[in-house]
């Protein structure tokens, strides 16, 4: 099941709007690789909107896994043929080489257990556990991506603690294929910072995108916090490996 994104619509930035942006570029600047950029950056955001969020496919599995354990037999088959494509993958392997139970199996009466049990086993590879509260009481390490878990003042893991979950992941994808078209098209990498009283034509680019296909997001705040994390994570590079800074 794809994550619910409502409020973000890739197909509202058609040809018109895309021939509309291109005409803001500075002077000298290539419309046409402009358009292309903008095109694919389109096509990136309705992949990211379409494609479950970490959670999502970690929800999937664990449903799956829950129905599976109430041997659910009609809810199990349901949710396998509702799995999305990456989860799928994630628990048959890349090339099918750990086939899961038809549908039809499930719903056979003489079949329905075992299909029930090969699930749970895909489920949760290697059949490992983790302790929940109590020590004492554990629940199975389930196969997949983490799931976050938001407790009033910290959020955290249950496979890896100390970690936050991504925020408008879609809209950061976007950002990342605007800065490329701008930089494919003016040969300059756009600017960093923006100031949200006068922006600058990148920026302002920027914000008539998002208002198009995504109305809900603050555009300034979204470029500003993408900067302040590229410079996060220069500063973590250098501190990891001071020698790749010297001239």
């Amino acid at each position: 099941m794809a994550p619910k994104h409502r409020h973000i619509c890739p197909d509202a930035l058609d040809d018109a709007a895309i021939g509309k942006l291109a005409e803001r570029l500075p002077k000298g600047a290539d419309r046409k690789k402009f358009s292309e950029g903008l095109i694919r950056a389109r096509d990136a955001l309705k992949e990211a909107v379409e494609r479950p969020d970490l959670n999502a496919r970690f929800r999937e599995v664990k449903a799956l896994y829950q129905a599976a354990r109430r041997s659910d037999y009609e809810a199990v088959a349901n949710r396998i043929e509702d799995l999305s494509p990456i989860v799928r993958e994630l628990l048959t392997g890349l090339r099918g080489q750990r086939p899961i139970p038809s549908p039809a199996a499930l719903r056979d009466p003489r079949r329905g257990d075992k299909a029930c049990s090969r699930v749970k086993l895909l489920c949760t590879p290697g059949g490992g556990n983790r302790p929940i509260g109590n020590r004492s009481r554990t629940e199975p390490l389930l196969a997949g991506p983490r799931l976050w878990i938001e407790n009033k003042d910290q959020t955290y893991s249950v496979r890896q603690m100390q970690q936050r979950p991504e925020r408008q992941h879609a809209e950061r994808v976007f950002l990342t294929w605007l800065r490329l078209a701008w930089w494919d098209a003016t040969g300059k990498p756009p600017p960093s910072t923006v100031n949200p009283h006068r922006p600058g034509t990148f920026a302002s680019i920027v914000v008539d995108c998002l208002e198009i296909v995504s109305p809900s997001t603050n555009a300034i705040k979204l470029i500003q916090r993408y900067a302040r994390e590229r410079q996060c994570e220069e500063a973590e590079r250098i501190k990891r490996d001071p020698d790749l800074d010297d001239p």
